[in-house]
């Protein structure tokens, strides 16, 4: 039993609109699903992550600038990011476009298919 929440782009950029009106953040709101009591009505909830995507697809914004995840994945391969997670992948591309290498985005992949 268990509930899966899949969101992707659109849905996640929706949901953090009502993160914003609760004055919370992604990280918090991760956090907060691990505080015991989290609905107010002395239930315990065992909370599991088994998996977090991350992807970039490299559509650039002034207003929100895009967290580097070529960062992120150098770091998780030279073992500077402590998770629990014991899988790590990743998916990414390069196009040719008028003789200019463009890169198509990245994606990783924390925790078991």
């Amino acid at each position: 039993m268990g509930v899966m929440i899949e969101l992707r782009g659109q849905g996640c950029r929706e949901y953090e609109l009502v993160l914003e009106e609760q004055e919370e953040t992604w990280t918090t709101f991760f956090w907060r699903l691990y505080q015991s009591n989290i609905f107010g009505e002395g239930l315990i909830i065992d909370t599991k992550i088994t998996r977090i995507d991350l992807a970039l697809d490299e559509h650039l914004s002034l207003l929100y600038p895009n967290y580097d995840l070529f960062e992120l994945k150098e770091k998780v391969e030279q073992g500077l990011v402590d998770t629990t997670f014991r899988n790590f992948d990743f998916t990414g591309g390069i196009v040719v476009k008028s003789g200019q290498r463009l890169n198509k985005g990245l994606s990783l992949y924390f925790g078991s298919r």
